[in-house]
């Protein structure tokens, strides 16, 4: 008798896997642009680099997402080599492509690598989507979190 109830129970289990693997949340692409406010709770411009060789203050990130599930990220730096030097040695504009995914608010960015190019494995962006709020930790050594919020149209 045992061994009936056993043979029904594995179908059993193995429908309601299916079932609950079915019913996940499937990922969302979004139409939207996010600006970046403050890095670690400091707003804009802020430090998210600095040490004996290099000082790097953001000055402009913005992050466009579209529907298709790319994206791109605009970033404007001022950036100081060494550490006597108080004033920038320059002003660095960075556009950047991406990839995305969003699920249930988890959201991941892996930036596009050229062929020829030694890049860090991604995601290099990890965060959180609640509300009008992207909430972001960068993979390149950044302070953070970094907070954005939604751009209105």
């Amino acid at each position: 008798m045992s061994s009936r109830c056993r043979i029904p129970t594995i179908p059993a289990l193995l429908a309601a896997g299916v079932l609950i693997g079915c019913s996940a949340t499937e990922p969302r692409q979004l139409d939207a642009e996010f600006a970046l406010d403050a890095v670690a709770g400091d707003p804009i411009p802020a430090v998210v680099i600095d040490n004996e060789f290099i000082s790097v203050s953001v000055i402009a990130d913005t992050i466009r997402l579209f529907r298709d599930g790319t994206g791109e990220r605009v970033t404007v730096t001022d950036v100081t080599e060494g550490a006597a030097v108080t004033t920038p040695d320059r002003r660095d504009r960075e556009l950047t492509k991406l990839i995305y995914r969003l699920r249930d608010g988890h959201f991941e960015a892996e930036f596009f690598c050229p062929a020829d190019a030694l890049c860090a494995p991604p995601p290099h962006l990890v965060g959180t989507l609640q509300g009008a709020s992207l909430d972001l930790t960068l993979g390149t050594g950044w302070r953070a979190p970094l907070t954005y919020t939604r751009v209105e149209e």
